[in-house]
């Protein structure tokens, strides 16, 4: 219904005057399929300014006396929008974040025509502001659009909250009884717990309830249930998953087992056929690629699109999702501030509303590099912290920090949950000693996880290409293994990335080399080194052997269900092993490749063409 769009570009901001929201776009408007954005168009590249948007659909059947909303999976960046020539709404500020617009009032039996306008001009008033943000702002509607009729009296959109009974903390449970609580927009009778096809549960609305047994989630065993919620005149069905993630003291626990996760941060929006308008099939592609790299726990500095936590969910990763609030760029004054926190607060609003259900997700985040020293900042963030926690209970908060090393007990790095930092040591930051601000860092820190969010090595702005962040990678690992507070580790990036303050390119090539692939995902050496790096075991090759040890550092986590695959295709499951154990296996000298339960590749031997 909302696949196939006219769209034109209104550089002069003309198209109100012309009176386009109620007469439809003029015929040189040209046909565009959804998700889409003009800045992948030649002679578009850098175009930010109007753009408009006309599609006509047949109002649904049985939609009369009904709500009536259109669903927005993101729209870069402000939009207003008119149904029959009527205005029905807008959305501001805000470029990444899903969103529903009530379209009740305007809609008509039969035919009828929607008009959007869309500005993806800078902004003073907006998440990111103005050009304070590195990654591309391809103006559109980058997303998909969809139609839902809901009963005035219907359930509506539906948060469940499952919350896994477990003891003391020490090893991984696999299994255990979980409380259930709904919160749902209308009246709900009854809830009805699903494992596939089969019942499992039922218990009240209108407080929570204990499943006996539920499997938890985890990145190797993400085990997914259906919760059926009925009301008085229909009912909605969510999918989600059961899982504890924690911080105690400076240590992660996830489903009661102390863990050190490695990973990666992927930037969307960076081939330039698609920009920020991919389609689900290639978003999915690369997050296989990221997962195999051996990601299970990664960032994204805006709001993504359902479909690739939908994939997270499937396969088994943990996210941190963040407003897109980069740089610090604000004025002085309580007046800015207020405007900060309020304009955060529609965005994390927006962030729980949409994303809530996904298990993938295990923490929000407040902002990234916003001068953490200053008095006024460290407000903002403890108020938008405060905001995310009133909405989502269940989940960490944190803030990203660059500044963490100048006066550690003084950092808005220390608001949250856990304390990431952004660590560049040798590139952006010279003439500091890591191992001493790092002492600095631990002393002051009450007791929080630390997370290296960033670290990598950004060309052309430094010199040694891919070579350089092997070294760099394998040197910096090598060291946060030693420093036991370090909880998890991002390294930055995949992927090359389209940035509209990129040191290499120019127009929808305009970017920043700092991956281990290309920004059409071609692998570099770096990916097989960071796989290698980021993998829960080492294998060691002998003749007539293999050893498979797990890792006792970093990563560090338990290795159960995992198998390995030789070249005649013999599969062998590995014995669970517990950090620090290991194992031996009859080996042919042929090719190998080993994977986790779910079947994501974990390594592969030099030789396999598995």
């Amino acid at each position: 219904m909302f696949e196939i769009w006219k769209c034109i570009v209104d550089p002069e901001a003309c198209g109100l005057t012309k009176g386009w929201p109620v007469q439809g776009l003029p015929e040189e408007a040209h046909e565009v399929t959804i998700p889409h954005t003009i800045n992948v168009e030649d002679g578009l590249e850098e175009y930010r300014g109007a753009i408009w948007y006309e599609t006509s659909f047949i109002a649904p059947e049985g939609s009369k006396g009904q709500k009536v909303r259109l669903h927005f999976g993101g729209v870069y960046r402000d939009m207003e929008a008119w149904l029959n020539g009527r205005f029905v709404g807008a959305h501001y500020d805000s470029g990444f974040a899903p969103f529903t617009l009530d379209v009740t009032d305007g809609l008509a039996a039969g035919e009828n025509r929607l008009v959007l306008r869309v500005d993806n001009s800078f902004s003073m008033r907006a998440l990111p502001i103005e050009r304070s943000f590195d990654w591309a702002d391809d103006g559109g509607l980058i997303r998909g659009v969809t139609m839902e009729v809901l009963s005035q009296d219907g359930v509506g959109k539906v948060q469940v909250m499952a919350r896994p009974k477990i003891g003391s903390n020490g090893c991984r449970v696999m299994s255990c009884a979980v409380e259930i609580e709904i919160k749902a927009e209308g009246p709900v009778q009854k809830v009805s717990i699903f494992d596939e096809d089969r019942l499992i549960a039922e218990g009240p609305a209108d407080e929570p309830f204990t499943v006996s047994e539920m499997t938890l989630w985890h990145f190797d065993c993400p085990k997914l249930y259906r919760a059926v919620v009925t009301g008085p005149v229909d009912s909605t069905e969510v999918t989600f998953g059961a899982r504890a993630f924690r911080a105690d003291g400076p240590r992660f626990v996830l489903n009661g087992e102390y863990v050190r996760l490695c990973g990666v941060e992927w930037m969307p929006g960076s081939n330039p056929a698609y920009g920020n308008a991919e389609p689900k099939a290639y978003l999915e592609q690369i997050c296989k690629q990221l997962k195999e790299s051996n990601c299970v726990f990664t960032r994204f500095h805006w709001q993504q699109d359902d479909a690739i936590y939908d994939w997270c969910d499937r396969h088994g990763m943990l996210v941190q999702e963040e407003i897109p609030n980069w740089g610090g760029a604000y004025m002085a004054g309580s007046a800015q501030a207020d405007w900060m926190i309020e304009v955060s607060r529609r965005h994390a609003e927006e962030m729980v509303a949409a994303h809530a259900n996904h298990p993938s997700i295990v923490s929000w985040g407040v902002g990234n590099e916003m001068r953490g020293q200053e008095p006024e900042t460290k407000y903002i963030l403890e108020q938008v912290r405060d905001i995310f926690r009133a909405l989502d209970p269940d989940r960490l908060v944190n803030y990203v920090s660059n500044s963490w090393w100048r006066e550690p007990a003084i950092d808005a790095v220390r608001i949250g949950d856990s304390m990431w930092i952004n660590e560049y040591y040798g590139t952006w930051v010279q003439g500091r000693d890591l191992d001493e601000d790092m002492d600095r860092l631990t002393t002051a820190e009450s007791g929080l996880p630390i997370v290296i969010s960033e670290f990598g090595v950004c060309e052309p702005a430094f010199p040694g290409g891919d070579p350089a962040r092997i070294e760099n990678l394998v040197q910096k690992m090598k060291k946060y293994r030693t420093i036991p507070q370090i909880g998890a580790t991002i390294h930055f990036s995949l992927n090359d990335y389209r940035t509209q303050m990129g040191e290499e390119g120019e127009g929808k090539l305009r970017r920043r080399v700092h991956g281990s692939t290309d920004i059409y995902g071609n692998e570099k050496p770096s990916y097989k080194v960071l796989q290698e790096e980021c993998a829960p075991v080492v294998v060691t090759e002998a003749p007539g052997r293999l050893t498979i040890t797990c890792r006792n550092d970093l990563p560090c986590h338990a290795v159960i269900g995992y198998t390995i695959t030789v070249e005649d295709g013999t599969s062998t499951q590995i014995p669970d092993l517990l950090p620090g154990e290991r194992t031996e296996i009859d080996w042919n000298g042929a090719g190998y490749c080993l994977r986790r339960p779910n079947g994501d590749l974990v390594l592969t031997s030099q030789t396999s063409s598995l």
